[in-house]
């Protein structure tokens, strides 16, 4: 699966998009093929080679990646991220999309963070916001992808938003918390 894509851009909207690869639509082919060759090849009755090929179909549906978008509005001020799975789009009419609002003042800047999985070492772009917490712009990191294409991403949501990325502080809360507590302790037993 590629990463997100720049889908439009004006002076006062950024549009970017995930949308499935061609591995997940390989599976999708791949299931269906086996449910198709249980249907063709086995000796069971119609009822049997339906359950194959409906169950083999379930799955290769929900085995396909989901489209994600990440919308920044300049005039409505807010950042909308949704993402919807094969299955939502089929029953759209029916089920609300599944999307997550904040407020574009609350973006400090945007960064790429890596998450380490069994499968490997994967990249993601995040937000990090006032409160200290980071909002990834997808559910899913991209396994074994070279890091530039994440960073060109976080550039252009920098540059879009006249953001300075800063680098994250390493120091952790807690370590911040002991250093602090060690200093007041500090500053106590002088004033003694």
């Amino acid at each position: 699966m590629v990463y997100m894509k720049v889908h439009s851009e004006t002076e006062g909207r950024l549009h970017l998009k995930r949308t499935p690869g061609i591995r997940s639509w390989s599976i999708l082919i791949g299931f269906f093929a086996i449910g198709f060759g249980l249907w063709k090849y086995t000796v069971d009755s119609l009822p049997w080679k339906l359950l194959y090929i409906s169950f083999c179909f379930m799955i290769g549906v929900t085995s396909i990646d989901d489209w994600e978008d990440c919308i920044i509005d300049k005039k409505k001020n807010e950042v909308r991220i949704s993402k919807s799975g094969l299955i939502r789009k089929i029953c759209s009419i029916v089920a609300p999309p599944n999307f997550l609002v904040t407020n574009i003042e609350e973006v400090k800047y945007a960064d790429v963070e890596e998450d380490v999985t069994k499968l490997g070492k994967g990249c993601y772009v995040v937000l990090r916001m006032e409160s200290g917490m980071a909002l990834p712009l997808t559910d899913t990191c991209t396994l074994g992808a070279d890091s530039s294409e994440h960073r060109d991403i976080a550039d252009k949501i920098n540059a879009f938003l006249n953001l300075d990325r800063k680098e994250p502080n390493n120091i952790g809360y807690m370590e911040e918390l002991s250093t602090s507590s060690s200093d007041s302790e500090n500053e106590d037993s002088k004033n003694k």
